[in-house]
């Protein structure tokens, strides 16, 4: 037989099998046959199995059974590796699925099974190490037979068929000499192969080994250790263990990933991966780094702000994505994908308390709701007092950086025939939040000198002064002073899709559309004196509106897999911001803007096996893409009307091809290797924070659009009987025409092409189960770039970002029996100097630090109910996310800065519902 791993059998086995899977699946013993010629389909799957004998497979085994026979199976069929894919359901569901996917024969008495929950199964595995993680802590047993029949008993002991049936059928004789005779069947063949597969089945059953997780990185659903490229994924049960509650909170685990924040946690986020970010104040430039949630592009940067919730995983690819996802994506992108209704009941309850009055409410429901229609719906709520004490006595017990956040998601699912299905999903997210104070920093010496700044010394150690005399009012992070009683943080966001998916015969054809809005208010503090009478106010007003469609076809034959598809993307997006300087000046300063988008692309790729070992992919995508800016001068009282002069202010209008090529070596079973060059492109963008006065000093756009060069050689390989996984990465970019954003003499940002800019680094991803009670998980990152500016402005300097990071988790499980289990967790991430933008000045600027959390978890024996303690950033490491200096002019030139998180404590206790 080849090793296409292809079953060979005749049509009178297939039809016995049939029959005889027909004739018990649904009956209180259950025995079902998965297929009797199974074919995978997916061709990295059959190239990878091990050859077995025609006598080993499940139709033909099943032939013997029937007559009474045993069978010796292949010896290395125990040692296949199967890709599964069985959500989190009721026992018998999950076991069904199981037999199926993996082509087994199985029996089971429902009495057994029934009222148990198994565990989700994802990935590639073995049959013995699959079936220990679909059934862990449920109480029952497997036992295989030749590795072909699969049967289930309760706390070891074989089942008593004769009681079994006594119970089930009463005097019906006819109806138990039915169940009995499969039943005796399996019994037969538990009896052949015992003896040789005993043992092997209790050394396996002791061991660890990793979990896989699947993802979609290539537009399939595949093995992460499949996917030539540099990706990190995190599974549901990832982001509880690690306690992730808002969409950014990944990049504390992520190699060469991290966030920056112009108004705290809860404002826009810079995403920066591998040096690259667009930092901007006004968000109507997209970024670098594209976010996309259930395979939907978000053109808003403030998109992943919201709440995490009910999510399947979560996976971060680096490096520029311009074949398949293409739009933007020179950095690499952000893929959250929500959990999808299940035909079985499925959902959770779960309770967070924590310091500051915070409560957070989440929930999630599935199952079937007719035949063929299946529903889920998540709810999410955060709720607290707000992070930071104002001290100013003329408003007792405020505070700011309140949070108060609602997030909702519904999803339905119609099956169309056996084919078809379509997906409607909707999603809603509320917030009344208030805005946590910046520290405003000092510019002057001791002298307070017009022109005559502070040392770097003694800015960053907050001995510096401002115009006023006052220095640093409140360094302590949960401290401010404000002549405001709160200050709004208010969003809302809504939108849908609408998915249909089918087989065509030739193809399997997706098509998805989709909108999405999200409109903000975030209105900021400047004054920099404690004096009431002065009320300096910025209000930021952002809206945002888009339209997506998606078509895709993907197909395979005996040699290559294929995907081709369109996308179209529009969008509107509008932001006006006033400088108030007084409540009897309002608007002294501010600008509207608003942009219009229109995007079109054809992509394809092919996937080519040239040998056994050897696969060759190509892909490439053509993007044309139209962009208008308009601008509104600010007059009195509010009044803003469109600018007539458009001399300096084109429209963009450009057409791009991106392409990626990529071979794939695999070397053994668990040994990937690859090397890939690709090319990405982001759209031209505009300087449209310039206030109008500024027009014939600077430049207002649009930016051209900048294009890089990736070359990239990896490799995903598995260590120590899958108890090891080391995943590694080295790269090269090369950047033309790159888009940053510069500081002025002036409190202001010019966005604009900063010239070339090389960067390369290795990322190191590694995960380790040294024991059945012991993980650790480790990251680690370093990356150089080069600066070669035309306008000389950042010419030798280097990116806003770290020259190395390194991440950690380090988990410790202990058994208490019937008494459930505990897990005690360590986890944290430490980072090198960085300058904060890319003009590298001393003043912004963050030292070398690290952040630890550490948690306690316990679970009950079945996994149903669980509690959670845990301390966040536990050394209280005070470190900034975002600063901004400008040049002491006048005597009121200031500089701010934003602080992470402080340590923050919290309990969390979560059921889950089955």
């Amino acid at each position: 037989m080849s090793s296409m791993a292809k079953v060979a059998c005749s049509s009178a086995v297939s039809e016995r099998t049939n029959q005889a899977s027909r004739q018990w699946r649904g009956n209180p013993f259950h025995w079902l046959s998965g297929k009797s010629c199974p074919e995978s389909s997916s061709k990295r799957v059959q190239t990878r199995l091990a050859a077995g004998s025609q006598a080993g497979s499940p139709g033909f085994l099943l032939c013997l059974l029937i007559v009474g026979f045993g069978s010796a199976g292949s010896a290395s069929t125990a040692e296949v590796k199967f890709d599964f894919n069985v959500p989190q359901q009721p026992v018998h569901s999950a076991l069904m699925e199981f037999a199926e996917q993996a082509d087994l024969t199985l029996v089971f008495p429902d009495d057994v099974v029934r009222d148990k929950s198994a565990n989700a199964l994802t990935g590639r595995h073995t049959l013995q190490q699959g079936v220990d993680i679909l059934l862990a802590g449920t109480g029952l047993t497997p036992m295989f037979s030749n590795t072909t029949v699969l049967s289930i008993s309760a706390n070891g002991q074989l089942m008593n068929e004769g009681n079994a049936m006594k119970k089930e059928t009463g005097n019906h004789l006819g109806a138990s000499r039915k169940r009995l005779f499969p039943a005796l069947a399996a019994f037969v063949a538990s009896a052949f192969g015992a003896g040789t597969f005993a043992q092997s089945q209790s050394d396996v059953s002791t061991a660890p080994y990793l979990e896989e997780i699947v993802v979609t990185a290539s537009k399939r659903e595949e093995s992460l250790q499949d996917v030539s490229t540099s990706v990190t994924a995190f599974s549901s049960d990832d982001i509880r263990s690690l306690g992730f509650d808002n969409g950014l909170d990944i990049s504390d685990q992520v190699p060469n990933f991290t966030v920056q924040s112009l108004f705290g946690p809860s404002g826009p986020p810079f995403m920066n991966i591998r040096g690259i970010s667009t930092v901007a104040f006004t968000v109507v430039n997209e970024t670098a780094v594209a976010t996309y949630i259930d395979d939907v592009y978000q053109g808003s940067i403030s998109a992943v702000t919201g709440q995490l919730f009910d999510v399947d995983r979560v996976e971060v690819l680096r490096g520029p994505q311009g074949t398949l996802f293409g739009r933007n994506t020179t950095a690499g992108l952000v893929h959250y994908v929500s959990r999808k209704p299940t035909e079985e009941l499925d959902g959770y309850v779960s309770v967070q308390l924590g310091e500051n009055k915070q409560v957070i409410v989440e929930a999630a429901v599935s199952n079937t709701l007719t035949e063929g229609v299946r529903g889920r719906i998540a709810y999410k709520q955060n709720r607290d007092d707000g992070l930071q004490k104002n001290t100013n006595p003329a408003f007792s017990n405020a505070r700011a950086g309140v949070t108060d956040v609602r997030s909702a998601r519904g999803t339905l699912q119609f099956d169309i025939g056996d084919e078809w299905m379509a997906e409607v999903s909707a999603h809603w997210a509320d917030s009344n939040s208030t805005m946590q104070s910046y520290r405003f920093a000092g510019l002057f010496d001791e002298s307070i000198q017009v022109g005559v700044p502070c040392s770097v010394r003694d800015f960053l150690n907050d001995r510096c002064f401002n115009g006023a005399g006052g220095s640093d009012f409140h360094p302590d992070p949960k401290e401010t002073y404000s002549v405001f009683d709160g200050l709004d943080n208010t969003y809302d966001a809504h939108g849908g899709y609408l998915r249909f998916t089918g087989d065509l015969g030739f193809a399997n054809f997706v098509s998805t559309t989709a909108y999405e809005t999200f409109d903000s208010l975030s209105v900021q503090d400047y004054n920099i004196i404690e004096v009431t009478s002065v009320r300096r106010t910025a209000p930021f007003d952002i809206e945002h509106e888009q339209v997506t469609q998606e078509f895709r076809l993907d197909g395979s034959t005996d040699s290559f897999d294929w995907l081709a598809g369109f996308f179209y993307y529009s969008d509107k997006k509008a932001i006006g911001v006033d400088f108030v300087f007084s409540p009897d000046a309002p608007n002294s300063l501010g600008y509207r803007t608003a942009t219009e988008t229109d995007s079109y692309a054809l992509f394809g790729e092919i996937d080519f096996a040239l040998t056994d070992s050897i696969r060759l992919i190509a892909g490439g995508r053509v993007t044309s893409e139209e962009r208008e800016l308009t601008r509104y001068d600010g007059g009195g009282g509010g009044q803003f009307e469109p600018i007539d002069e458009f001399d300096l202010i084109d429209d963009v209008d450009e057409t791009e091809f991106t392409w990626r090529a990529a071979a794939e070596y695999q070397l053994a079973d668990d040994h990937l290797y690859y090397a890939q060059i690709s090319r990405g492109f982001k759209s031209g963008s505009y300087n449209s924070s310039i206030s109008p006065a500024l027009q014939g000093v600077l430049n207002t756009g649009p930016a051209d659009s900048e294009t890089v060069i990736n070359y990239e050689l990896g490799a995903k390989t598995e260590w120590l009987d899958n108890r090891l996984r080391l995943n590694a990465a080295i790269f090269y970019q090369d950047f033309e025409d790159i888009q940053q954003t510069i500081s002025t003499d002036e409190l202001s940002q010019v966005f604009s092409n900063a010239g070339e800019v090389a960067i390369h680094g290795v990322e190191l991803e590694l995960l380790y189960l040294p024991s059945e009670w012991m993980e650790i998980s480790f990251g680690a990152a370093t990356l150089e770039s080069d600066i070669n500016s035309h306008s000389g402005l950042l010419d030798g300097g280097e990116l806003g970002a770290p020259d190395y990071n390194l991440n950690v988790v380090v988990r410790f499980f202990q058994d208490l029996g019937n008494g459930g289990r505990l897990t005690y967790q360590i986890d944290g991430r430490h980072q090198d100097d960085t300058f904060l933008f890319p003009d590298n000045n001393p003043y912004e600027f963050q030292e070398a630090y690290g952040v630890w959390n550490a948690r306690l978890s316990w679970n009950s024996a079945d996994d149903t109910y669980s509690i959670t303690g845990f301390v966040e950033n536990a050394g209280d490491k005070e470190y900034v996310t975002y600063a901004l200096q400008s040049t002491p002019t006048t005597l009121n030139s200031f500089g701010f800065r934003t602080n992470g998180l402080p340590r923050l404590w919290g309990v969390k206790f979560a059921m889950i519902l089955q």
